[in-house]
């Protein structure tokens, strides 16, 4: 059984699954100093709720990626976008289910930081049902 509660083991599966794309570890929260892929919630929210307390949510997923390397880190997210996106197979467990798995904002240039890390961001939409 997964630990955590249903939202942590939402977003660790879809971790676990992006992680299949790169060799490159993936961390939760705040990128490393240097050559390292991120994930954070970003803001998400309850699209329906039924009677037995199920609700469908969606949550937006902010992937981050930085390299000295400007062509690494923009593999890096491309290769996870394409494994989440294209799927056939989402995982769930006996609480929970994903439905969906969207890119919302592609693995785009966002800076260069004064260490010659360049970072690259992108986003994902995960749809989701919890049981009541």
């Amino acid at each position: 059984m997964p630990s955590g509660t249903k939202l942590t083991q939402v977003l660790q599966a879809v971790r676990t699954k992006a992680q299949t794309a790169v060799t490159k570890s993936i961390v939760f929260g705040a990128l490393p100093p240097d050559d390292g892929i991120s994930m954070a919630l970003a803001t998400g929210a309850s699209d329906e709720t039924f009677l037995n307390k199920g609700q469908n949510y969606h949550a937006s997923v902010v992937i981050n990626a930085k390299s000295a390397d400007q062509l690494n880190a923009l593999e890096w997210l491309s290769a996870i976008h394409e494994t989440l996106t294209l799927t056939e197979e989402y995982p769930s467990w006996e609480s929970w289910q994903i439905s969906n798995i969207e890119t919302t904002g592609i693995p785009m240039y966002l800076t260069r930081e004064e260490n010659q890390q360049y970072v690259y961001g992108s986003t994902v939409r995960i749809d989701f049902y919890m049981k009541g």
